[in-house]
């Protein structure tokens, strides 16, 4: 064996196979694959968990508060110079539940903001996959969300070639410094683990349609189904679909849906 071919086998176990079924695909190889794939359950885990912690963190506050307050009461220290604390909702966070919902508010606003910008498709899509990365291991209550999501979306317009100076995209928002955005950037980047890359269905989407094109039907049928399974894949980013399903299958499916209601016969494919 060469020195090129120890080399390879060394950091590709399936090098050399005759068989190419089992090489792994580009996706497999990817990072959104190995560290952004979960199962519903592992997913609801994560999140509990988090949850759980935040309460605790909050209720350890709670009481550090309530501790300085005794203070002051004692040492008579001037109250403009203490934490505020009001008794009535010190035992009071938000639920998994109201997280989800706030969560879902502020996402929906990624899209109205990239619409009224005229931004790339892309930018809006990636940054919406950003926030879901970040607030799957943080929460609501520890993070601005609407901060968060600014930076998400800067961050996105680098990723997707559509970079704006920071000075020009934060006149675009009204009250926004740009030192906001620069100092949550290192902490968003950290969230997402350093994993810029995100692979959307749409390309998949698109292939699907070429193979389709050499198969006995009219191709404005196909390319119709094609134009119409796009909104499927637009709503799937407001599930978990990017964590539990690959690129191609939610591809696949959003054409099958498409390809139906047309009266293709997708399924003899």
């Amino acid at each position: 064996m060469s020195t090129v071919d120890a080399t390879e086998a060394e950091f590709n176990p399936h090098y050399g196979e005759s068989d190419p079924k089992t090489l792994p695909c580009l996706y497999e190889q990817s990072s959104h694959f190995r560290n952004w794939r979960f199962s519903p359950q592992k997913l609801h885990e994560i999140r509990s968990d988090l949850h759980l912690k935040a309460i605790e963190k909050f209720n350890s506050t709670m009481e550090l508060e309530k501790l300085a307050r005794k203070k002051k009461n004692s040492s008579r220290v001037d109250s403009a110079t203490m934490p505020l604390f009001n008794e009535e909702i010190a035992d009071e966070y938000l639920t998994m539940e109201e997280e989800n919902l706030l969560y879902q508010f502020y996402e929906n606003n990624i899209t109205l903001l990239a619409k009224k910008l005229d931004w790339p498709v892309m930018v809006k899509f990636t940054a919406i996959v950003y926030m879901k990365r970040f607030y799957l291991y943080n929460t609501l209550m520890d993070f601005q969300i609407s901060n968060i999501l600014l930076t998400c979306l800067y961050l996105a317009c680098k990723v997707e070639n559509a970079f704006i100076p920071i000075d020009k995209f934060v006149t675009h928002i009204p009250r926004l410094e740009a030192s906001t955005i620069l100092d949550l950037e290192f902490r968003v980047s950290q969230s997402l683990k350093f994993d810029f890359a995100v692979i959307h269905p749409y390309r998949p989407l698109y292939g699907i349609m070429l193979d389709l094109q050499r198969l006995p039907f009219h191709v404005s049928l196909i390319t119709e189904a094609y134009q119409d399974a796009i909104p499927y894949l637009d709503f799937s980013y407001r599930t978990d679909a990017t964590f539990t399903c690959l690129p191609s299958q939610l591809a696949l499916a959003a054409f099958r849906l498409s390809a139906t209601k047309k009266g293709l016969d997708f399924d003899s494919f």
